[in-house]
């Protein structure tokens, strides 16, 4: 089917002629715009949802990452503190055996009664702890054995009194 249009200009008279091809052609092209529409709005869409997935994923390995070094420092706190919160205190070593008697004795004493001076005489560790009933039994033991100037000093301590037997 042939259609013919006219148009009119001002100066002349133009007759258009148009074919069932060409109108084919241009109903064709009307369709794809309205698909190739469609399809950019789809894109569009498509777009901002994967932009906000890509977001959203990367806002979760972020915190994930965050409490993932946040438990591995406190982890790592809590294993440098565990030898602090489970160390015992230092005890006082017990003298070697090649100290005389009185040299043993006067240990003893100055670890009951005169701390600062068993840190100056036998170079002890001011940290150390004394286990009172073991310098106790010592000194009593030792008591018995000392030489009288030996005896002498340890008395101005007052530590006699109870050990002597």
């Amino acid at each position: 089917m042939i259609t013919t249009e006219y148009k009119i200009d001002p100066g002349s008279l133009k007759q258009t002629v148009k074919k069932p091809d060409q109108l084919k052609q241009m109903r064709a092209k009307l369709a794809q715009g309205s698909n190739i529409e469609f399809k950019e709005f789809r894109h569009q869409s498509l777009r901002k949802r994967n932009y906000r997935a890509y977001w959203v994923g990367a806002l979760s390995a972020f915190s994930c990452l965050v409490l993932m070094n946040t438990a591995s420092i406190s982890q790592r706190a809590i294993e440098f503190s565990r030898p602090l919160l489970h160390r015992g205190p230092i005890t006082l070593s017990v003298p070697t055996s090649g100290m005389d008697i009185n040299q043993q004795a006067l240990y003893w004493t100055y670890a009951l009664y005169d701390f600062d001076k068993l840190v100056e005489v036998y170079h002890v560790s001011t940290q150390s702890m004394v286990n009172t009933n073991l310098a106790r039994t010592n000194l009593r033991n030792l008591l018995q054995k000392v030489d009288p100037s030996t005896f002498t000093t340890i008395s101005k301590y007052g530590a006699v009194e109870g050990l002597r037997l």
